[in-house]
């Protein structure tokens, strides 16, 4: 996925609405399988490098469950790809964490 986005992020773009706002109503589901909460706030923090624009207006929406989601697994190159998405959306978007 982080592949496709990068490369392809410009074409992308149409799609991130709707695909945004389906991983954010996934990580808000109540009852979620752990391992599905990680994987789609990895997608979501991956996004958000390469389209912080496009999903930073919605960090209200998202990001205390996206914090907890991965805030157990282990460090990896997915994990800090992921933080450093979220840290160019929290740039573009600071009052969407302020809460």
């Amino acid at each position: 996925m982080f592949v496709c986005v990068h490369a392809f992020g410009d074409e992308m773009r149409q799609f991130l609405p709707n695909t945004a706002q389906q991983l954010i109503d996934i990580l808000n589901r109540p009852l979620t399988q752990v391992t599905l909460l990680e994987n789609t706030a990895i997608t979501l923090g991956r996004i958000g490098l390469v389209c912080p624009s496009d999903v930073a207006p919605q960090l209200p929406q998202f990001i205390r469950q996206w914090c907890l989601s991965l805030r157990n697994i282990r460090d990896n190159e997915e994990k800090d790809s992921a933080f450093r998405g979220i840290c160019v959306m929290i740039a573009s978007n600071p009052q969407g964490v302020a809460n």
